[in-house]
């Protein structure tokens, strides 16, 4: 009787051990299931960050384009309109020039014809 108490108490210190050990890993693994879940929140933070960074670099790279397109035409714009201003200019300029060179070849010719009625 004594050897069976003395082997239950053996047997109750052994489990009593293993269940320290069990409770000790037990612990860890939530530890490290706690550890884990703080990196997947930091890791979902980051990725949120860096997409909400993405998406405003997107947003100034499409502006910075816009901005550009936008001074290009209206650079474009000017040229042709200063084009446009010097062909005005010239045509008036040539216009003028060819009423007065028609009024003068009128003149001319109406010079001729009293010259060629007189003889």
């Amino acid at each position: 009787m004594r050897s069976k108490n003395l082997r239950a108490k053996n047997d109750l210190q052994s489990y009593q051990v293993k269940c320290g050990e069990i409770k000790q890993q037990y612990e860890l693994s939530l530890t490290r299931l706690d550890e884990a879940k703080h990196e997947i929140d930091v890791c979902k933070e980051r990725y949120l960050a860096k997409t909400q960074q993405m998406q405003q670099e997107k947003i100034a790279a499409v502006q910075a384009a816009q901005d550009e397109i936008r001074l290009a035409a209206e650079s474009q714009f000017a040229s042709a309109q200063q084009t446009f201003v010097k062909l005005k200019q010239d045509f008036t300029a040539s216009h003028k020039e060819r009423t007065i060179l028609q009024a003068q070849c009128d003149e001319l010719a109406a010079k001729v014809q009293s010259k060629e009625r007189e003889q």
